[in-house]
Parts: structure tokens; C-alpha cells; sequence
């Protein structure tokens, strides 16, 4: 089977049958009297092919209608066909169109009638192109060279879209797709009736005319009258977004907006019937995020309050936290989903242009958990958030021992209020993350409870209990509240203006795993050189953004050359000493004084506070030999 190409994008009805109308042959003497009609720039109707075949046409055809637009319709648009040669073959046939329950918007115009056809022809048509004329509400246009493929229509076929969801089957998928559907010859069995021998399924996003998905399922004509397909799984479960990174099966990025849903019934003897329907996809931002590896970390102090004893040692599986807070610009457009409701402070700052990049406050542990679910995340238990805070060193703040100021973190009442996200950069920890001390103090899904911190013993339970652990200390309290290991806890139902939070996810999203086409790599000496006792060093980042001084950036780091060592793992810190070399500030190039002798030079990137990036396209290696005075 030719599968058609996707040129001129539409919106058929939801779950749709194909209806079949007759059409007669009109003489070939006639003339398509308005085949030179100019489409002009206010273009008003879209036509899609879904099948052109000899016997027959399947198409959908959406348009804006502008002289009706304040009624329901239905609505009356002509289409006529000409052959290649210029013959009519059809001339205005009245097609009768409703108001769609998903509009199509298509650079920057609304085309909110739409209607699916099939037009049967009188006699089978040579296998070449037609001429297409449609004209209603005082306007029209022709397409040229509709490709006629070498197939048939099969009209006594249904294709039904059964399902779109899981949890919503008006047209919007939250999150989450199933893309299901059954397939139905009522004459299988009988002489007339071949069976279903497989289903095409694609999607389409509209605004790019990309498929972003697309299958074949194959099955025994022979097993019955209806066959279900599911697209993304034997057993239709769904296309979960955040745990496929937030990209379709094609690598394409998931975006909230329209997308069409095909699917093509083809019997053993390649007759076919198809089928469209448009849905409304929704997804939450993408986050910008920071990995914390796998590993053991410890967790709480010896010599700080009581309730942070024992010390402990604590085994965490991989996960990405939030690089920030939640913001109220990210609030805001969850309250324009419907999936959270608005702050409980009363106060109009979360949807203040002015209070965008804050954190957003007034959120209660349920508001938040509201907001995660949304963004297909989970706030962070408290051995996780003190995981990201503090690393794998047991270091007393996120950027290490020295005592704040209120040049890395707001705290103290100092600002007297909260700042924008990010504002203290050399405030991060470990692994990137900004601001975990100071601001707000953030939510964390755990139920305080003494230590030692076990994850099963019901302190992670959402549904026991009140009293949540929050961390991180907030604008007005001292810097005692903003170690890594002070634990405060208040009641799940609690908002103030110091409470914020941040969300971890268990999978990356879109764009933070490393791909092609980076490399780190040095650029002289070259790798085998012979050099002098002191020699010039030049480090390269195709791809990447080597990080200015004081700044933080996403697939971006810095630079570490490692002399006659070897490179440290991914997630861990790489130190700075005789044999760890340290090039921040955006240094691409230094100088090295060896001792005579052959040297390995390992060229290492990192990001955040000397974190090793995973990955061979972030490290490089030569051997040089120095040369003897």
C-alpha cells in the first residue's frame, strides 16, 4: 500500500465511521468553469486526503466559514474534480459540514466546521493525478495534482477510534495517550467479506505536518468480525509522556496542542477505509532538572539537633530534582489546566507579570501533591531532597562549609521577602541545584518521624498522617534552619507565605540525556606530541556551552584535566588537587608545567559544583611526552 503524504492538514469528528456517498460521472465535455480560482491569501477551507484511490476518494475538509461562523451549522461547501487532462469528472457536490468539537488552528487561524466524506466513482480512474475545487461562503480554491493511488475503497468496513485517554475520551489526553482502535468487517464469513488483515496507525501534529508516530499491526483475517489495535502496546496501556522523556515513539518532543490521529482497515485483497480524529494534548512545562546518581549518601548530623541523630548511612535509587522551586509562573498555568487550585493566601502575586520567576507560596502538601501530578513528578521524600542538598561529602550546606551570607542564599529577613528563583548561583549544590537553602522552606512527601529515616516504615504513606517534613529554611529565618540536615515539619493542611516546593521525577526529560554531535575533546597537543617542560593546553566542548564564572547552564559545564589519573565516575564529585585541574570561568585554555617523561592527560567535563557528566562524548584522553631540558 502507497501511503498517502501529508499535505493539507484538517479535523474530522472524534470517533467517525466513514459515511459513503454516491457520485455521479459528469460529462467530459463539461469544464471545471472555476478551476483557475485563486485561493488568495485569506484562505477559508483545508482539504486532506486520508485514501485517493481508483474507485473512490476519502478526504476531510475543515473550514472557517466566516459568513455563518456565529451559528452551529451545519454548513453547505461545494467540491468539484477534474481529471489531469482538465475534464470534469465531478462538479459541486454539496458537502454538508458541522461545528467540530476540537477546532483546528493552523497558523493563527481558526477552522472550527469540518466534515469526513467518501466519494465513490461511477468507473475505476487511471492512476493519475486530479484537480480539486471547493468553494462556499463566498470564497474557493482549487489544490492541483491530488495523487490517485492503486488501491480501493471498501465502504461495508468501520474504522472507529475507540478510545482516547485513559481518563479523558472527549478529545484530551492529560499526561498520558491510549490510541485504540477497532476495526469491524460485518460481512467476514461470508463470500463478501474478506476480514481485517491489518490496521495503519499514525499521528500527526498539525502544526508541522510531522508523523510523530507510526505502526502497522498485522492480523488473521480469518479471527472475526472486530479487531482491536492498540498503538503503543499489546494490552493499550498508555503512552505515559514523563516516563518516555516527554518524546513521542519517534523522538519527536511531546507539546501541548492539537495532534490527528489516523488509522487505515486494509482487507487481504488491499481494499481499505480510514479514518481521523483530532485530540488536544496537554502536558506540563519541561522542567529544567539536575541528576542525583544512584548511591549512598548520609543522612543527618551527629552534633546538630535531636531530632537529625543518628547519622545515618542511605541508599538512593537515581533521580532528577527540580534545578528550582516550583515558580508562580508554573503554578499559574496549572490553575489554567484545571489541575490546581489557586494559592490559599488570598493574595493575587502568583499571577502578578512582576512575581513570575518567585517561588510560588500559599501552596498547601496537598496543592502540591495537586501540582506534581499534574507535571507527571512527585515532591521529594526528605532523604532525597537532603541527597541533592548536600551530596555524597556530608558537607553542612549545599555549596560546603562556610557559613552563609546573603551573597548565595536569601535568609535572615535580609530581603524581606522572597527573590526570583536561581538568584544565588553560588549558593548551588552539588549536583546544580539552586536556592535548597534559603527562600522557602519546601515541602517533602514525607511524614516526620524519628530517625533512623526507613522508607517503608509508613513514613512515605500519602494517605497516614499530618505532619510533613519541609526543608530548606526560607527568607526569614536564621542560617541554624539552613543546613542540609535540619528537619522541620508542620501540618499537611498549612500555607504561608514561606512555604514553597520543588518536584523530583524518575525519568529525564526530553533533551538531558546526552546525544550526538557533543564532544569534549582537546584541541593541542595533539594526542602522541612531544612537548616542553611547559606547554600550552587547549580544551574543546562541540555542542556545549561552557559555563561563564558564577553561572549555572543545562547541557552546559566546565572543564577538568586530570594528569596521570584516572577519570571519575559520572555523578560523582571530581576533586581539585595537583592532579585534578580546575578550569572554571569559561577557560577553554592553560598552561602546564610537567616533569620530563610520557603523561596521560585525561580531559574531563563537569557541570554544577565538579559533578563528572556521564558519558564518552564528555571526556577525552592523550599521551605527551615532556622532553628533558
Amino acid at each position: 500500500m502507497i501511503r498517502l503524504p501529508y499535505k493539507i492538514l484538517t479535523i474530522l469528528f472524534l470517533t467517525v465511521a466513514a459515511i459513503a456517498f454516491t457520485a455521479h460521472t459528469a460529462s467530459t465535455k463539461d469544464v471545471l468553469e472555476f478551476i483557475d480560482l485563486p485561493a488568495g491569501d485569506d484562505v477559508q477551507a483545508t482539504i486532506d486526503p486520508l485514501l485517493s484511490c481508483r474507485d473512490g476518494i476519502m478526504f476531510s475538509l475543515h473550514t472557517m466559514d466566516r459568513s455563518a461562523n456565529t451559528a452551529e451549522g451545519p454548513h453547505r461547501w461545494d467540491i468539484s474534480f477534474a481529471r489531469d487532462d482538465g475534464s470534469l469528472l465531478l462538479k459541486e457536490y454539496p458537502l454538508w459540514l458541522s461545528k467540530a468539537d476540537v477546532p483546528l488552528v493552523l497558523e493563527g487561524r481558526t477552522f472550527p466546521y469540518s466534515g469526513l466524506f467518501t466519494l465513490l466513482w461511477d468507473e475505476p480512474l487511471p492512476v493519475q493525478p486530479l484537480t480539486t475545487c471547493v468553494a462556499g461562503a463566498g470564497t474557493g480554491f482549487c489544490e492541483f495534482k491530488l495523487p490517485i493511488d492503486d488501491c480501493s475503497l471498501n465502504t461495508r468496513l468501520v474504522v472507529d477510534i475507540a478510545q482516547i485517554g485513559p481518563e479523558d475520551t472527549t478529545g484530551r489526553a492529560v499526561n498520558q495517550l491510549v490510541f485504540e482502535v477497532r476495526a469491524y468487517d460485518p460481512k467476514v464469513g461470508t463470500n463478501n467479506g474478506d476480514g481485517i488483515d491489518a490496521v495503519e496507525m499514525s499521528i500527526m501534529d498539525p502544526a508541522t505536518g510531522t508523523e510523530v508516530f507510526y505502526t502497522e499491526k498485522a492480523t488473521n483475517a480469518s479471527e472475526g468480525q472486530e479487531i482491536i489495535y492498540c498503538a503503543f502496546s499489546d494490552d493499550c496501556q498508555p503512552w505515559l509522556f514523563a516516563d518516555h522523556s516527554y518524546q513521542w515513539p519517534s523522538g519527536e518532543p511531546v507539546h501541548s496542542g492539537p495532534y490527528i490521529l489516523r488509522a487505515t482497515a486494509r482487507t487481504p485483497d488491499n481494499t481499505q477505509l480510514a479514518t481521523q480524529s483530532q485530540i488536544e494534548v496537554e502536558v506540563p512545562p519541561v522542567f529544567d532538572t539536575v541528576l542525583v546518581p544512584a548511591g549512598d549518601f548520609t543522612m543527618g548530623s551527629d552534633t546538630k539537633n535531636a531530632n537529625e541523630k543518628p547519622a545515618q548511612t542511605v541508599s538512593l535509587d537515581e533521580f532528577w530534582i527540580m534545578t528550582t522551586e516550583v515558580t508562580n509562573r508554573l503554578y499559574a498555568q496549572c490553575v489554567a489546566a484545571g489541575a490546581c487550585t489557586r494559592p490559599k493566601d488570598g493574595g493575587v502575586r502568583w499571577r502578578d507579570p512582576a512575581y513570575a520567576d518567585h517561588p510560588v507560596t500559599g501552596v498547601d502538601w496537598y496543592q502540591a501533591n495537586d501540582f506534581a501530578a499534574w507535571a507527571g513528578g512527585r515532591l521529594p521524600t526528605e532523604a532525597e531532597w537532603e541527597k541533592a542538598c548536600r551530596g555524597t561529602d556530608g558537607r553542612t550546606f549545599p555549596w560546603g562549609e562556610a557559613l552563609p551570607t546573603n551573597e548565595i542564599a536569601n535568609f535572615g529577613d535580609a530581603m524581606s521577602d522572597t527573590t526570583p528563583v536561581g538568584t544565588f548561583p553560588a549558593g548551588a549544590s552539588p549536583y546544580g541545584a539552586l536556592d535548597m537553602s534559603g527562600n522557602v522552606w519546601e515541602w517533602t512527601s514525607s511524614l516526620f518521624a524519628p530517625y533512623p529515616y526507613v522508607a517503608d516504615d509508613g513514613r512515605e504513606d500519602k494517605t497516614a498522617g499530618d505532619q510533613r517534613v519541609t526543608r530548606g529554611g526560607s527568607f526569614y529565618y536564621t542560617r541554624y534552619q539552613l543546613t542540609c540536615s535540619f528537619r522541620s515539619h508542620t501540618s499537611a493542611s498549612e500555607a504561608t507565605p514561606q512555604f514553597g516546593f520543588r518536584l523530583v521525577f524518575d525519568h529525564p526529560f526530553a533533551g538531558e540525556i546526552p546525544s550526538a554531535g557533543k564532544s569534549v575533546h582537546f584541541g593541542e597537543p595533539a594526542d602522541g606530541a612531544t612537548v616542553p617542560a611547559k606547554f600550552d593546553v587547549s580544551m574543546v566542548a562541540d555542542g556545549l556551552t561552557v559555563e561563564p564564572a558564577g553561572e549555572i547552564h543545562k547541557d552546559a559545564g566546565h572543564f577538568h584535566i586530570l594528569v596521570d589519573t584516572d577519570f571519575i565516575a559520572p555523578g560523582e564529585i571530581i576533586p581539585v588537587d595537583n592532579n585534578h585541574l580546575h578550569f572554571g570561568q569559561g577557560q577553554i585554555t592553560t598552561t602546564l608545567e610537567l616533569d620530563p617523561g610520557v603523561h596521560v592527560l585525561n580531559l574531563q567535563f563537569a557541570k554544577g559544583a565538579h559533578i563528572a557528566l556521564d558519558g564518552d562524548e564528555y571526556q577525552d584522553t592523550i599521551t605527551v611526552t615532556v622532553s628533558a631540558p
